[in-house]
């Protein structure tokens, strides 16, 4: 089968795309995708769903043909009615391919006219005799229907381009698809794909209708829901109608995949749900998982985590996997910690230069613990400062700011666990400088 993704692709059309590389594999087929919109294809192959095979880009010469077999045989004429001669005709009723009811002045048009026209400069589009009536197509579950528009229908633009019908019908027998994936709502398009398909002798691939998912997650894009940390498993999950979530890759999804029985996911998924569900499947990774998840993530993000070693990235994702909903709720906590120093904005600097500033830095660096120790160990000795302090509250905000650069943010025990015992005694050298100034 093949998945031609479009731009951009949203999390509706990679469910589609992931039901048809289910069925594809399931069958022993291959997934075969078109090189346009390479931006989209990136998206898929997030998602887990890298084709087998690939099919160039739409070329003019691939429709060209088939549009003078049409014309030749007298089952499509070229229209040169400008715009302003569409408007002069009745609107289309609501839900049409086009937007005015044909009313087929140009398939009267005799060749002298046609080239005249030709000759004036006009663009015409390639106009298909409509049959009309109701088209019904059989599926592997369920059928497609649709009334075929009672005008003749375009198959391009003005120029030439082709339309949805039209280039869907090439471009799945230039890719030789045996199998696609369609909703309900494209039944239109499939009826007028059958209309242009019985008049070239051609036939239409296998169709799995699968139904429509109105949920307002279905609309977010792709892109997006990458750039905020979710994970592809959890989104396949969401598009399959797993509610507890799982991080199985696709090609074990296809091992028991059953076209007949493709479940309706849940249609009132929001975004908040989804990140709830995708705070499951993080939860649900092992610890080598994990990690791998973290560092690819914030990687991508321009986070230098690769850097460290292995130990400290596994007690980086021990720490905040367990609080997240999404990995880019990491990225504050890791810039703070990723950064080879701590920079201070004016508030930060007026703190560390009041008189108190100094005391709560001094007693703090002779309570740190040692190297390695973990977030109890660091909260005790924070507990510490506390309690030995003068001002609570205040030696607590100038150890945040000392450390951080900072007002607020993530836990003081957790922050300073991760930098450790050296790099906090670096970072406290650096605000009794600033103290002391």
């Amino acid at each position: 089968m093949a998945f031609v993704p479009g731009e951009p692709l949203d999390l509706g059309r990679a469910r589609r795309g992931l039901v048809g590389a289910l069925w594809a594999w399931s069958a022993g087929g291959r997934v075969v995708a078109s090189t346009d919109h390479r931006p989209a294809l990136e998206d898929l192959e997030w998602f887990g769903i890298e084709p087998d095979a690939m099919m160039s880009a739409a070329r003019a010469d691939r429709y060209a043909p088939v549009l003078e077999a049409l014309v030749e045989s007298g089952a499509a004429y070229p229209c040169f009615c400008s715009t302003s001669e569409m408007r002069e005709m009745r609107p289309a009723p609501p839900g049409s391919f086009e937007a005015q009811v044909y009313d087929g002045r140009c398939s009267r048009l005799s060749e002298a006219d046609r080239k005249a026209l030709k000759k004036a400069g006009r663009k015409p589009v390639i106009r298909l005799r409509s049959p009309g009536g109701r088209v019904g197509l059989p599926a592997v579950r369920g059928a497609l229907e649709a009334e075929l528009p009672g005008w003749d229908f375009a198959l391009t633009e003005p120029g030439g381009a082709p339309l949805p019908p039209l280039a869907g019908l090439v471009d799945d027998r230039e890719g030789r698809v045996t199998h696609a994936v369609a909703t309900a709502d494209e039944a239109l398009t499939w009826a007028m794909r059958a209309a242009i398909a019985e008049r070239l002798g051609w036939a239409l691939p296998r169709v799995l209708v699968i139904p429509p998912w109105p949920a307002p997650a279905a609309s977010l894009a792709i892109a997006e829901l990458r750039d905020a940390g979710f994970h592809p498993g959890a989104l396949r999950s969401a598009a399959l109608g797993g509610g507890e979530g799982s991080a199985r890759p696709a090609e074990e999804l296809a091992e028991d995949f059953d076209p007949l029985a493709v479940p309706e996911p849940d249609p009132a998924l929001d975004l908040a749900a989804l990140r709830a569900l995708n705070a499951r499947v993080l939860r649900g990774l092992d610890e080598i998982e994990q990690v791998e998840v973290l560092v690819g993530y914030l990687t991508r993000r321009g986070h230098p985590i690769s850097e460290r070693e292995g130990a400290w990235q596994r007690r980086f994702a021990r720490a905040v996997l367990p609080s997240v909903e999404v990995l880019r709720e990491v990225e504050p906590l890791a810039a703070i910690l990723l950064a080879p120093t701590v920079d201070y904005d004016g508030a930060a600097t007026a703190m560390l230069r009041r008189p108190a500033a100094r005391e709560a830095i001094e007693l703090f660096a002779s309570l740190l613990p040692e190297e390695g120790a973990d977030v109890a160990a660091w909260r005790a000795a924070i507990q510490r400062l506390r309690r030995e302090s003068r001002s609570p509250g205040r030696a607590l905000a100038v150890l945040r700011a000392a450390l951080t650069g900072q007002r607020e943010g993530p836990s003081l025990a957790t922050i300073a666990a991760l930098l450790g015992r050296e790099a906090c005694r670096q970072r406290l050298d650096k605000a009794r400088r600033y103290a002391g100034s």
